[in-house]
């Protein structure tokens, strides 16, 4: 009984590493399911998404200039940030800001600048 028992014993998972195994495949390190803290973009990065929304929703084909980047970096900032704190805003968009990719010496639309604003925001 005692070679039975201890054979039981050996094959049964331990209770302390039954909470660090995956449920889907049952091995002790799994990337079965994503980690949620590296899928959600940070503030600054959603900030930069919001503003090339706002850039491509309404005339991607149009010239950018500072006044109509402006104009989108606002409305991005009050819909994205303005359930925040205020230090938590302030930093976002600070970090955000100094992260907006340099406006070309010659023309560029706003789709295009759009397309380098995801790019970055990827970044962060």
């Amino acid at each position: 009984m005692d070679r039975i028992q201890s054979i039981a014993t050996l094959a049964a998972p331990a209770a302390s590493t039954t909470h660090e195994r995956c449920d889907t495949c049952r091995q002790p390190t799994c990337r079965c399911e994503p980690n949620t803290s590296l899928t959600v973009p940070s503030y600054p990065a959603q900030l930069l998404i919001a503003l090339a929304d706002q850039l491509t929703d309404r005339r991607p084909t149009a010239t950018l200039t500072h006044r109509v980047l402006g104009h989108a970096l606002a409305t991005a900032a009050t819909r994205t940030l303005s359930t925040l704190p205020t230090v938590v805003q302030a930093d976002a968009a600070s970090r955000a800001l100094s992260a907006l990719p340099q406006l070309a010496q010659g023309w560029i639309t706003c789709g295009e600048y759009a397309l380098r604003l995801r790019a970055t925001a990827r970044e962060l």
